[in-house]
């Protein structure tokens, strides 16, 4: 957002369409054309017809209200998770798809109380004392200043993963487009 808001004040005539669908619906419609670019976490499959450059890193984590106020600053295992409702993207999804390894990798399965299309609706019923979000850090920093929401101390931690731009390896940007991608790589 931050982004769009500094291409805004400089060329507020412009208008974006935003699509938020799975990540494998977005990868047809940049093939058909339909889309510019994906701007995506990873791991992701990028065939030899797509381009990907990294812009950063981000970092999932457990999140709760005060309501759970027993496991705020306590160092928790993954397996300590089992028995609470668990609040996670829904499938399809790269993101519930990423979380999945990385407990199966821990010999853990979470059971999700609610599966939300929405980062933002999970960040809501966490911070409503609905579950434990599984969401990314980034996205809940203002929470996580403003009390609203709590991170956990959860052992092992989710590993950062790396998101950024994929786009056609022959497509061509309009103006606009590029200029947008130009101040997102800066």
């Amino acid at each position: 957002m931050p982004y769009i808001k500094m291409f805004h004040k400089d060329y507020p005539n412009v208008n974006f369409e935003i699509s938020t669908d799975p990540t494998s619906k977005l990868k047809e419609d940049l093939k058909k054309g339909n889309i510019d670019f994906i701007i995506n976490k990873f791991p992701l499959i990028v065939t030899d017809d797509l381009w990907y450059q990294k812009l950063g890193t981000l970092e999932d984590i457990f999140v709760v209200s005060k309501d759970y106020h027993e496991l705020i600053n306590q160092k928790l295992n993954l397996k300590d998770l089992v028995k609470l409702p668990i609040l996670m993207q829904k499938q399809p999804s790269s993101s519930r798809d990423y979380i999945e390894k990385y407990c199966k990798e821990n010999n853990v399965t979470l059971h999700s109380v609610i599966d939300a299309a929405s980062s933002n609706l999970l960040i809501e019923f966490a911070k409503i004392g609905y579950g434990v979000g599984v969401v990314t850090k980034e996205y809940v920093l203002k929470e996580l200043n403003n009390k609203e929401l709590y991170e956990l101390n959860v052992i092992p931690k989710i590993p950062k993963r790396d998101f950024g731009i994929i786009c056609l390896k022959q497509n061509y940007f309009n103006r606009c487009c590029e200029t947008f991608l130009e101040m997102i790589k800066k």
